[in-house]
């Protein structure tokens, strides 16, 4: 399996409004990458047998904006 590009990968601590498995705090993890789906299906299985995992969202984009590719290398 491989990823064709890596379009962005951010990482924030946050603090939930809620508790969610005796947790207040947890990260928001975002990647943006180009692969077939042979690569999403096998990162949702490992996604599916990690148990420090809580949720998650999969979300095919069909393409990206100018805009938005700008963003993805400010800091």
């Amino acid at each position: 399996y491989e990823i064709t590009r890596w379009l962005e990968f951010r990482r924030v601590l946050f603090r939930s409004a809620y508790i969610i498995n005796k947790n207040k705090k947890g990260h928001y993890i975002h990647y943006g990458y180009e692969a077939g789906g042979e690569v999403i299906a096998e990162l949702r299985r490992k996604i599916n047998i990690n148990e420090n995992i809580i949720r998650d969202l999969t979300v095919k984009v069909d393409a990206i904006s100018k805009e938005a590719a700008n963003l993805n290398t400010k800091s």
